[in-house]
C-alpha cells in the first residue's frame, strides 16, 4: 500500500546548536518533544 512519505527536512547549523544545547539541560527526549523532532534526528 502507499506508505505516507515525510518530507527530508533540513537544519540550520544554527537550530543544531541549540538543540543540542538544549539536549544537554533538559534532556534528549524532552529537548526532541520541545522542538518537534523525532529523539532519532536529535539523537543523530
Amino acid at each position: 500500500m502507499g506508505e505516507k512519505l515525510v518530507p527530508k527536512r533540513q537544519y540550520t547549523e544554527e537550530f543544531k546548536a541549540e538543540a543540542v544545547r538544549l539536549a544537554q539541560s533538559v534532556g534528549q527526549h524532552e529537548a526532541a518533544r520541545r522542538l518537534g523532532v523525532p529523539v532519532a534526528t536529535l539523537g543523530n
